[in-house]
């Protein structure tokens, strides 16, 4: 049997248990001097043991604490706003129905700030069929009695396509100008968004006339130090590029020529927070988020029937549409289903089963090839 080992230290002997022991070894035990004789010896030297043990985990913790903090940089980092900020958003229909839309270019902007860890506060401030003149009748009651930290205002769409009763662009001047130094003078950081295109056609009379409006908002954006999100410029310059890439615009970045469908309203929010501050890693994180966010696909064959997708599914279904139309891509979706159903036998197109049907349809349109 083997005997229990031994070492000197300091004249003194400390003992182990023996290899052989059946006994669970002890760590204490191992290390305890053979000159601790008494219980209050030994209990003292336990507690010892054990502080030690507790003072060298917590210092390696905080280290790693430490370097956690130099390492991982913080996801707001760059941004502008900051988490409990109010963000006031005035603008006309395209702003009202990018609050009241879960797809809507103003949810789209919170959601890219709440993913980058920034949780601030919006004040929706869009009405439909305003123009600059509105939104400054309204400035006071609708955004700055709300103390907003931020101002995002879109204007210019109403002016110039409203006929007659636009706004002129001398009047237009003046409004814009009354608008960004009245909220300037209560303190609001204000950000100018120039107006998006009037119909997918940037010859057309509108956006022709348009283009002295936006100069006019780049020009003030400049002597009023305010941000400038170039909304008006990155959709003409996209609708270009589809054109060139064989697309037909009409309904590429709108439902209606001028309303943004989910594709327009992406691209708004995705110029508002590369304005905001957003390095490309957190405008990717953004982007992944709004992929998950869901829209009605709407359809009506004997009776209306729906579909949520996601804008990522709502994206597949764009690039499957024709590139020589410009008809939006439910409407094809639409004309799509109408010859897939009456292609199928009478008794298969009761109202009850035209959901199901629909329902078949759109996961068989967004079904990998070799799936379907």
């Amino acid at each position: 049997m083997l005997q229990p080992l031994s070492c000197l230290t300091r004249g003194q002997h400390f003992h182990t248990q023996s290899l052989a022991s059946t006994k669970p070894l002890n760590r204490v035990a191992l290390m305890t001097p053979c000159f601790l004789r008494s219980p209050a010896q030994l209990s003292t030297f336990s507690f010892l043991t054990r502080r030690r043990s507790r003072i060298v985990s917590l210092a390696l913790a905080a280290a790693l604490m430490v370097l956690l903090m130099m390492v991982i940089p913080c996801r707001a980092a760059g941004i502008l706003v900051r988490s409990g900020q109010k963000i006031a958003f005035l603008g006309d229909s395209i702003t009202q129905f990018g609050f009241d839309q879960r797809s809507g270019y103003v949810r789209l902007v919170m959601l890219g700030l709440k993913v980058n860890g920034v949780a601030a506060v919006p004040i929706p401030a869009g009405v439909s069929g305003n123009m600059s003149n509105n939104m400054l009748a309204r400035l006071q009651t609708d955004v700055l009695n709300k103390k907003p930290h931020w101002m995002l205002v879109s204007c210019g769409v109403n002016d110039v396509w409203h006929t007659p009763g636009g706004v002129p662009l001398p009047d237009f001047k003046h409004n814009m100008t009354a608008i960004v130094s009245r909220a300037q003078a209560q303190g609001v950081k204000v950000m100018i968004l120039t107006a998006t295109m009037i119909g997918e056609n940037a010859a057309n009379p509108f956006n022709r006339k348009l283009v002295a409006y936006n100069a006019f908002l780049r020009r003030l954006a400049a002597r009023r130090h305010c941000l400038l999100a170039d909304v008006g410029a990155d959709m003409r310059a996209q609708v270009k590029k589809a054109i060139a890439q064989g697309r037909q615009a009409g309904c590429l970045f709108t439902v209606d020529g001028v309303h943004p469908n989910p594709r327009g309203n992406m691209l708004m929010a995705d110029d508002i927070l590369r304005t905001f501050g957003c390095n490309p890693a957190q405008l990717a994180q953004a982007r992944r988020a709004w992929l998950k966010v869901h829209w009605t696909l709407s359809v009506v064959y004997q009776v209306r029937v729906t579909r949520q997708l996601t804008l990522g599914q709502f994206l597949r279904l764009q690039k499957l549409g024709h590139k020589n139309t410009s008809a939006a891509i439910w409407d094809q979706v639409q004309a799509w289903f109408n010859n897939w159903l009456d292609a199928r036998p009478t008794t298969q197109r009761f109202d009850q089963h035209i959901q199901q049907l629909f329902n078949r349809y759109i996961n068989r349109k967004l079904a990998p090839i070799s799936h379907r």
